[in-house]
């Protein structure tokens, strides 16, 4: 939370309502466990509480509520990957896949502070943006044939677009909205069995 509140992910103001909420908690189940005679009262951190907390744009960032979130472009996480939270300056916390090459820098102790855990909230489902990055074979209609799966997908594909290698290779990128991993990975999946694509990738935003 400290280091929220230095780096502008978090305001002061909320700081103190997040306290002040916790504390309020607290009391309540001390109050609530001597009137149950009930030694085994649940910690106000405890996952109960923690699924209550306030979820922006599907994820909830744990020990901090109500914060700026943002979804790193450099690995476009969609519900369903593990994720990571990275505290910015000035623009909240920027939400990263777990296996991100950016994620990686969570084990240096000078960064460890600003590393968070954060995990996707319940909600009903809603499209995240991503992209699939398409090794090939150059040929002609291999660009006609990703945009029939993908229609056929009833997707929303936001670009798509080619680029032929000097090798006879050509590298196709396709950007469009998913519900989750699941859905991607069956996207994934169909874009694969096209004749003359040999490879994917998660690419970037």
């Amino acid at each position: 939370m400290y280091a929220a509140i230095g780096y502008g992910g978090l305001t002061a103001a909320k700081a103190v309502g997040r306290i002040r909420d916790d504390i309020a908690r607290a009391v309540k189940a001390q109050t609530t466990d001597k009137n149950n005679q009930n030694p085994l009262r649940m910690r106000p951190d405890s996952d109960a509480v923690l699924k209550n907390r306030h979820a922006v744009n599907g994820v909830i960032v744990e020990d901090i509520d109500s914060c700026m979130i943002k979804f790193a472009k450099c690995c476009t996480p969609v519900p369903g990957d593990p994720i990571v939270g990275f505290i910015t300056k000035g623009f909240g916390v920027s939400i990263h896949r777990a296996d991100c090459p950016n994620a990686h820098q969570r084990e240096d102790p000078k960064q460890a502070a600003r590393w968070v855990r954060v995990r996707w909230a319940a909600q009903e489902e809603q499209p995240f943006d991503t992209t699939l990055e398409l090794d090939c074979l150059t040929r002609d209609g291999l660009l006609l044939d990703v945009a029939t799966v993908m229609t056929t997908a009833r997707v929303r594909v936001k670009e798509l677009y080619g680029k032929d290698l000097p090798d006879g290779r050509s590298i196709f990128t396709v950007r469009f909205q998913v519900k989750d991993v699941a859905e991607l990975e069956a996207i994934r999946k169909k874009l694969l069995a096209i004749r003359d694509v040999t490879g994917s990738r998660r690419g970037q935003n």
